[in-house]
């Protein structure tokens, strides 16, 4: 990473804390995207054709999208699942 990139993500973060504390609501869905976004780029990385919202579909409802719904996994040990993620907050 360059020196700028640093520079960037530091005025980012600054930016950040001086709206700290977060509301528990805004916490959440910060969560919940993050944990979205997670999954469907990690099986996407294994070749997962699924766009981003049948991802959220299936994580959400446990709904398949064309027969697609076998191969999606929140895969880290070191990821909570989605569901205890969402239910925990």
């Amino acid at each position: 990473m360059h020196h700028d990139a640093f520079a960037n993500l530091d005025a980012l973060k600054s930016k950040l804390d001086a709206h700290r504390p977060l509301a528990p609501e805004l916490v959440r869905n910060l969560r919940e995207d993050m944990v979205l976004r997670y999954t469907y780029h990690s099986n996407a990385i294994e070749g997962n054709t699924l766009t981003l919202m049948e991802v959220k579909v299936i994580l959400e409802e446990g709904l398949g999208i064309g027969g697609k719904c076998c191969g999606i996994t929140s895969k880290s040990s070191t990821m909570p699942t989605p569901s205890r993620i969402w239910k925990a907050s």
